[in-house]
């Protein structure tokens, strides 16, 4: 186990958003402190709702979670995910999901194997029922991961019709015009 086991990624992605709140006001100036979203990818999927859904529609505005795991049946091989430090089980994402959820994205495409989009519809299915907005965007991804890349980029780039997905939902829920990613 690395040094950094969980939940110390959950508690960085947590302080993230508390420095972007609470920085010094030359540090971000002309960033909305009142719009925040998170976003991430696979782990950082993972991420973004556990923080998301912590820190509740009075903090976050958004979740967007790109082939994120979000139960224990994720079919993510590796039981250190679901077990804290000191070796209790931890809650899932979609047991996290309240009546204060922000609205949540979740984007997946249907040939991963690495992460089931069984994940992405149990977490739409639980913030729905909870009555916050969800949305599903699920697309024919290349291979059978993630499928969320664009070929030979390198930093890898999201797949252009994830962008315009993205940024739209980002600008309805946030408001204002289409967000840039």
């Amino acid at each position: 186990m690395p040094a950094a086991a969980f939940p110390a990624p959950s508690e960085d992605a947590l302080r993230v958003v508390d420095w972007v709140q609470t920085a010094d006001q030359g540090v971000l100036a002309g960033v909305d402190r009142s719009r925040v979203a998170v976003l991430g990818a696979s782990a950082g999927g993972y991420l973004a709702l556990m923080v998301g859904l912590l820190l509740g529609a009075a903090r976050v505005r958004a979740i967007v979670s790109l082939a994120g795991p979000a139960t224990h049946h994720s079919g993510v091989r590796h039981e250190q995910l679901w077990r804290l430090r000191d070796g209790r089980a931890l809650v899932p994402p979609v047991g996290l999901v309240s009546d204060c959820t922000p609205p949540v994205l979740c984007v997946h495409s249907v040939n991963d194997e690495l992460v089931r989009p069984s994940e992405s519809r149990a977490v739409v299915e639980r913030v729905r029922a909870s009555g916050s907005r969800a949305d599903l965007y699920e697309f024919d991804g290349l291979g059978k991961q993630h499928g969320i890349w664009r070929a030979e980029t390198d930093p890898p780039f999201l797949l252009g019709h994830l962008e315009d997905w993205i940024g739209a939902f980002l600008g309805e829920v946030l408001g204002g015009e289409r967000a840039v990613l």
